[in-house]
């Protein structure tokens, strides 16, 4: 069982099962007795009228079965549960100092399964944050590679573009070749639809002369 001062109020580790006395630090009798479990409102346990008697008015009478008082004021926890653990508080109204700075009454197995649910979430974030790194690298090289199969893309095009531009003296050739054709052919036409003359030549056979 360990005990020190923090934020106000004194941590003590119990075990489950034990008891444990909580002393009043600013009285000794006229002491009323809270309970405090975050995130629940403050429940009254007990109030003493002197500090040389063990009687207590009870703010709840299924409480006698875990909280008795000592002589002195003092708090005496029994056999202690899940229920029992939470921030003590005494206070005296006529005190100066009306109320203490507290008791904070919490277990080991407690304190274990919350270190080892912090050490869970910190794997999980990890692992999280893991994840979030390998989803980050695929989606850069996701990037990547459609830059690459765009700058690719208009390599080739480019390529094939200026090699059929590469020869345009075969396409001027064609070009002329093919303007020739329709002026021979027009000329064709032409000399076509003209009349045609003929000359008959009649070849008769000469006599001889005597």
């Amino acid at each position: 069982m360990c005990c020190g001062a923090a934020d106000g109020f004194y941590d003590l580790l119990v075990d489950l099962g034990q008891s444990v006395t909580i002393d009043c630090e600013i009285s000794v009798k006229d002491v009323h007795w809270f309970l405090m479990k975050p995130p629940h409102s403050i429940v009254y346990i007990l109030r003493s009228f002197s500090g040389m008697t063990t009687d207590a008015v009870y703010g709840d009478q299924a409480f006698r079965e875990r909280f008795s008082l000592k002589h002195n004021g003092s708090l005496f926890i029994q056999n202690i549960t899940v229920n029992e653990l939470g921030i003590y508080y005494c206070m005296n109204p006529e005190s100066s100092q009306k109320i203490s700075n507290g008791t904070r009454l919490h277990s080991k197995l407690h304190a274990d399964d919350h270190h080892n649910q912090t050490e869970t979430n910190q794997q999980l974030r990890n692992k999280i944050q893991h994840k979030d790194e390998e989803i980050r690298l695929w989606k850069s090289l996701l990037i990547l590679s459609c830059l690459m199969m765009c700058i690719l893309l208009i390599t080739v095009t480019g390529f094939i573009i200026s090699h059929c531009r590469g020869s345009p003296n075969s396409g001027l050739q064609q070009n002329e070749e093919s303007s020739r054709l329709k002026k021979l052919y027009t000329v064709m036409q032409q000399n076509g639809s003209r009349s045609s003359t003929f000359t008959v030549v009649e070849f008769t056979q000469l006599s001889s002369v005597l």
